[in-house]
């Protein structure tokens, strides 16, 4: 049915000789040793550029210290700390309550706000975002 000029040409076009393939192997760090290197070295260096902007990116005064920012492959979580409320010779059934209340202000009060800069994150990262 084809003459054999055609199935040689198919044949070049779709082989690649073992000379070819080392050197496509090495360009995009295939090797096995040269791909477990560059991934955890990849990981690091993208887990820190997060950590970097969103340091960069939130208000200072939204937590006493700075946030932990915990990523995984499908999520970043950033955890703060609140200032406390003033519940000096407070109960601790108050103490919870005033927590309670002083957390709840805190998410109304920076909605917007976090929703801004979690729009943003999950642009550039690729990534859901979420607040604890």
């Amino acid at each position: 049915m084809f003459d054999q000029a055609t199935r040689a040409c198919n044949h070049n076009y779709m082989s690649t000789s073992q000379s070819d393939a080392d050197s496509a192997d090495g360009a995009a760090g295939t090797d096995s040793d040269t791909n477990a290197g560059n991934q955890s070295a990849g990981k690091a260096n993208a887990t820190e550029e997060l950590r970097g902007w969103f340091t960069g990116r939130l208000p200072g005064d939204w937590f006493t210290a700075a946030p932990d920012i915990q990523a995984d492959r499908e999520e970043v979580t950033i955890v703060g700390v609140l200032p406390a409320p003033e519940t000096a010779g407070a109960s601790d059934a108050e103490r919870a309550a005033a927590a309670e209340g002083r957390i709840r202000r805190f998410r109304e009060e920076t909605r917007s706000r976090r929703i801004e800069i979690a729009r943003e994150a999950e642009h550039k990262f690729r990534r859901k975002v979420s607040w604890v």
